[in-house]
């Protein structure tokens, strides 16, 4: 026979107190819960945490814990929340064209969109709370950039919403992540068959996902072709353009430099170019550099920079039809979709010339 514990059948009993309206804004304080229910203190405790992890409640730092207010009629409002960080110049500008390619989705759509920044410093019931109270008044919500936290908080309140870039993969999460594993593959294809054969590759921060897939695409097209990858030639660490600039000064130290070098993010290129420039060196004929992501900020770049666009307007536009699909549909199933990036072939990679095609 199985046991119940006391603070989980106090949780059942207050959940569907709840729902059926007995609690229709704020609960009573621990203690009061603790006498209308006889239990002590240390279990109503217990059993409203459980339930503000779940999202039924949410809890404001000295005004109590409320109820999440759940709509009948939509309010034809949907949320963006992000999380941006002031100093990181490159993930500025990679959210700013991310949010910019969802506001032109929304363009001739019936829908105003609410933007809400987050701060990854506050305290983890903080965000919970912040989130949930603004999501009253809202249908669904965007998730950009937003951190795990915050995803985690949307993924187990079944509150309508699309993570974009997220770069995870489990069941019943609704999300839209481009395939850099499939972009970085097809890049290092095409150095491939330009005759490079000692090809560097500049990684960022290793814990970012989209870091990790594009090295495996990268690893994949060697295995593709049965070469070999020069693990010296892997550089990872950093962020932005002193990453790159960085990275190619490390790779150009070395006994034999590298014939290309794939950075991981156009900002990376960017600097790499500058350093090998410094360095007396002619991109693209004394070396070639390709980059990943495809943004504006990166289309000046001297030569124009070959590199992997992630397809954002894409990704904006299937990630508001899964958004208005769940609003509208009591049946949606969420899921996760890849949208494949494209090649940009510009001037920045050319052949190698024949000491390198071995």
């Amino acid at each position: 026979m199985k046991v119940t514990s006391k603070h989980v059948e106090l949780q059942e009993r207050l959940k569907a107190d709840i729902l059926r309206g007995k609690y229709a804004e704020k609960l009573p304080n621990i203690r009061t819960l603790g006498e209308i229910y006889a239990v002590n203190f240390k279990t109503a405790n217990k059993a409203v945490s459980a339930l503000v992890h779940d999202g039924l409640l949410y809890r404001q730092r000295g005004k109590g814990t409320f109820v999440v207010r759940r709509k009948g009629a939509r309010s034809g409002t949907l949320g963006l929340f992000f999380t941006w960080v002031p100093h990181a110049i490159a993930g500025t500008v990679a959210l700013f064209e991310n949010i910019t390619a969802v506001l032109s989705q929304l363009r001739d759509k019936p829908y105003t969109l609410t933007m809400r920044p987050m701060s990854e410093g506050l305290p983890a019931d903080a965000v919970q709370a912040m989130a949930l109270r603004e999501t009253e008044t809202m249908d669904g919500a965007f998730l950009i950039g937003a951190g795990k936290r915050l995803v985690d908080i949307f993924h187990r309140t079944g509150f309508p919403y699309v993570a974009l870039y997220a770069d995870r993969d489990e069941p019943n999460f609704n999300g839209v992540d481009s395939d850099d594993r499939a972009g970085a593959f097809e890049m290092t294809e095409h150095l491939i068959g330009l005759g490079h054969r000692r090809i560097a590759a500049v990684l960022g921060q290793t814990n970012y996902a989209g870091y990790r897939l594009r090295l495996q695409g990268f690893r994949e097209a060697f295995a593709r072709h049965g070469l070999p990858v020069d693990e010296s030639l892997v550089k990872a660490g950093g962020s932005g353009w002193e990453s790159g600039y960085r990275a190619m000064n490390d790779l150009l130290r070395g006994s034999q430099r590298p014939s290309a070098v794939f950075c991981f993010s156009d900002f990376r290129a960017i600097g790499a170019m500058e350093c090998a420039r410094e360095k007396g060196l002619r991109v693209p004929d004394d070396i070639a550099v390709v980059g990943f992501d495809g943004i504006q900020a990166a289309r000046g770049a001297k030569p124009a920079l070959t590199t992997v666009v992630v397809a954002r307007d894409e990704i904006a536009r299937t990630g508001l039809e899964m958004l208005v699909s769940w609003v509208s549909d009591a049946d949606y199933v969420p899921h996760r979709k890849l949208v494949r990036p494209r090649l940009m072939i510009a001037d920045s990679a050319t052949p190698a010339n024949g000491a390198d095609t071995g």
